[in-house]
């Protein structure tokens, strides 16, 4: 196929020629154009309809407060348990959405078994790999690559979704989702539990040490002072000793109150979350969005396309007038990794609009 000759423009300065400049490849290769177009949606077309649709298993859930409200405990106990709990961690929205992207909930999920008695994974049925195995390093991204959380801002509520061709894969994922989410904050506020506990029970131990002192203290001055005259020094000491003693049953009482709140922290096992609108009976497919994805591909194409013909035609300008900006274009586009490979010949890349 011969090369077309490349005229000249008359008027590159202005706006308008500049335009048209770049228009006339276009426009003259609107045959390689047309073809690259109509490959690419027959190409785009046969894998939008072969490809096996996606389903969307999705779940609505709301975090689960463990503070108590203090009407429902005495006035001290109620004091300190909610001090206790208001302290500890708490089920939060955030909370409820990080808790789907830990590495323990993701390998937990992931490394569990089929029910079917297959002896595959999960995270592997989600490659699809028949008879080979997701490696120990992939098992967080592979699980990622299906999982997807949002938080409304306004009522608080965090959605899952699980996005996977086999609809009963991906009821299963969200089910094991939920229930390690689950064991994950029950573990959590166990082991901080654990940890407030040992520190109440240091003070309840302290705090007994001081009462015993101070009743010994009062014992041996009652034992000294069998009559004590009103307002002398004696009387004073004796209230002092008194007062001692109260206060040190007061500590003692806070701290074993605080210290039973914090067994019973650690006795709980209160979810993170509950489910405020469950999986459907039926799980609804993705949707697939052909058309707006076959536009996009072409507006990709035609873009692509224009910019090789615009290059391409450039190259051959260069070539024929010995433009000194021309030829400096092609130098450069020829030092591009990908179009400098296509556009090396000008005689064959010209002449594909004929």
């Amino acid at each position: 196929m011969a090369p077309r000759e490349v005229a000249p423009l008359r008027d590159q300065s202005s706006e308008e020629g500049r335009v048209v400049y770049l228009l006339i490849p276009v426009v003259e290769g609107w045959r390689t154009l047309a073809r690259t177009l109509g490959l690419v949606a027959a190409a785009t077309l046969l894998y939008l309809f072969l490809s096996s649709p996606k389903f969307e298993a999705s779940v609505t859930l709301a975090a689960v407060s463990t503070a108590k409200a203090p009407s429902e405990l005495g006035d001290l106990a109620a004091t300190l348990s909610g001090a206790i709990a208001r302290s500890g961690l708490q089920a939060s929205p955030a909370l409820v959405d990080e808790l789907f992207g830990f590495h323990g909930v993701l390998a937990a999920v992931g490394g569990s078994p089929m029910p079917d008695g297959s002896g595959r994974r999960i995270v592997d049925a989600i490659k699809r790999e028949s008879g080979g195995r997701v490696r120990q390093d992939r098992v967080d991204e592979t699980m990622r690559e299906v999982i997807r959380t949002s938080t409304s801002d306004r009522t608080g509520l965090v959605t899952l979704r699980v996005l996977h061709r086999d609809s009963a894969l991906a009821r299963l994922v969200v089910n094991r989702l939920i229930d390690e989410a689950r064991r994950e904050f029950v573990a959590m506020t166990r082991a901080q539990a654990s940890q407030l506990r040992i520190a109440q029970e240091a003070r309840v131990d302290s705090a007994s040490r001081q009462l015993q002192g101070a009743e010994r203290e009062q014992a041996a001055f009652v034992g000294a002072n069998r009559v004590v005259t009103p307002f002398s020094e004696t009387a004073l000491r004796q209230e002092a000793l008194r007062r001692a003693v109260q206060l040190a049953q007061q500590v003692y009482t806070q701290a074993v109150s605080a210290r039973e709140a914090a067994v019973a922290k650690e006795l709980e096992q209160t979810p993170a979350m509950v489910v405020a609108d469950p999986l459907p009976a039926v799980i609804p497919m993705y949707p697939r969005r052909r058309v707006v994805k076959l536009l996009l591909v072409l507006l990709a194409t035609f873009l692509a396309t224009s910019l090789y013909l615009v290059i391409s035609d450039s190259q051959a300008a260069g070539h024929s007038r010995g433009d000194p900006g021309l030829r400096r274009l092609n130098a450069a586009v020829r030092e591009l990794p990908v179009i400098g490979r296509l556009v090396k010949n000008p005689a064959r890349s010209v002449g594909v609009g004929d």
